[in-house]
């Protein structure tokens, strides 16, 4: 993984942990599994793109 995709991803966590501690119901639960969804996409789309390349 690139730094950069590591900065991302460290982001992105502090985003989850955010949004779980300011809504903690079921629906958020539902929008933070589908987040986590969305952010592995992400880098695995982006590690797909690296293999491609040879990297």
């Amino acid at each position: 993984m690139t730094k950069n995709a590591r900065v991302q991803g460290e982001i992105n966590r502090r985003k989850i942990i955010n949004y779980f501690e300011n809504n903690s119901d079921w629906i958020s639960l539902i929008h933070l599994v589908q987040i986590i969804g969305m952010s592995y996409a992400v880098v695995r789309g982006h590690c797909d793109t690296l293999a491609l390349r040879g990297f």
